[in-house]
């Protein structure tokens, strides 16, 4: 619990909202990869009181680092069982039954589906039940071994995945019964086709065909930059000119998750309609060219355009923008709110959005613990 304590001496989280945080860690027992910057975004996204939110996003991210993990144990597996992992986008169980000469097409299929998804990691020697890990059921490692279950991937998969690499893991030295835990990037070389000459994505819990323009477009990603809204953040603090008035500064970072550089964007933010005690500005950052537009009906447009190109693998904040009002009009202001955020590029664009509903009270609260702080 090392990092619970390190987030109540940073971080000043309502009670609700730490137990949310000692139940997770004591579940899931992953708390060395959740990090302080996570939580702080997950409890201004999220709010304090909204639970299910709060669990969900942090058992997404927890699968998630279980795929960037280095090295894999038993211990490992003992603790997906133990505390009742279930499967996801980046995680899937497989019984022994599954490493088998008759399995080679189903290998195939799981594996290629990863790949042209998003990655993920395959334990192979782990049963489940309604998607929860259940109990580990050993592979015959002197049958099927490492090397057997590589040739498998290689010989059936159309394009070598880079990156995949296979994790054995021994339960005994005498007989080789294994857990063999595949670890599959999102490949830069998708799309791979199946042994059955088609091609699987990996959704809802099992592998799914590709309808023809999805593989069209799998391969032109290979050659495109794709940005998305990575994260976004608020902080509240009072005007420097006026304690009756609040500015709400807010963050929005974009990322390059394409093969190449990008030179033209926008990223953009929607406030429909501004109420007339509001007033709004674009914050100076990395860009020159940013605006506020009014467009109409009491709809603002807060805008910043690329002056300079996003690499691959880039996160840079590409918006940040203030609203100011009065003290008292916040709740009504963060009542039903959504702030529309949207990064336009020269292949796409993406959109996310901030959602302000029942926020009000979770802000007025950092605030006033934030001028405590001060105080004391």
């Amino acid at each position: 619990m090392f990092l619970l304590v390190c987030i109540r001496h940073t971080h000043k989280y309502p009670p609700l909202f730490e137990q949310v945080l000692v139940g997770y860690l004591q579940r899931f027992r992953v708390g060395e990869v959740i990090t302080k910057r996570l939580l702080a975004s997950l409890y201004f996204r999220l709010g304090s009181t909204n639970i299910q939110l709060v669990f969900q996003e942090l058992e997404r991210v927890s699968m998630k680092s279980f795929y960037e993990k280095e090295t894999y144990t038993l211990d490992d597996i003992d603790r997906l069982i133990e505390h009742g992992a279930e499967e996801s986008l980046y995680l899937e169980f497989k019984a022994a039954k599954s490493i088998h000469r008759d399995s080679r097409h189903e290998i195939s299929k799981d594996v290629s589906a990863f790949a042209n998804a998003d990655g993920g990691v395959i334990v192979y020697g782990l049963t489940e039940d309604n998607h929860v890990a259940k109990s580990i059921d050993p592979i015959d490692g002197l049958t099927y071994t490492k090397e057997w279950v590589e040739d498998v991937i290689a010989s059936n998969v159309n394009r070598q995945i880079p990156g995949l690499v296979i994790h054995p893991i021994r339960l005994n030295l005498v007989d080789l019964q294994s857990i063999y835990v595949v670890k599959i990037p999102a490949s830069p070389d998708a799309a791979h086709m199946s042994k059955d000459g088609r091609y699987y994505i990996r959704r809802n819990f099992k592998a799914e065909p590709l309808q023809e323009y999805e593989v069209r477009a799998l391969y032109e990603r290979r050659t495109m930059a794709i940005l998305e809204i990575e994260d976004w953040s608020i902080k509240i603090d009072y005007d420097k000119n006026n304690h009756d008035y609040v500015d709400l500064e807010v963050y929005v970072s974009i990322v390059n998750v394409g093969t190449v550089v990008e030179s033209i964007f926008a990223v953009n933010a929607y406030i429909e309609p501004l109420p007339v005690y509001a007033d709004c500005m674009v914050n100076k950052h990395m860009f020159r060219n940013h605006d506020v537009i009014h467009q109409g009906n009491g709809r603002i447009k807060f805008t910043a355009s690329s002056d300079r190109p996003i690499f691959p693998d880039e996160e840079i904040r590409g918006l940040t923008f203030t609203v100011s009002m009065p003290i008292d009009q916040l709740a009504n202001f963060c009542h039903g709110r959504i702030i529309r955020l949207m990064v336009n590029f020269s292949s796409g664009m993406h959109e996310s959005e901030i959602d302000l509903s029942n926020r009000a009270q979770d802000m007025l609260d950092q605030l006033a613990k934030r001028t405590g702080n001060l105080d004391a």
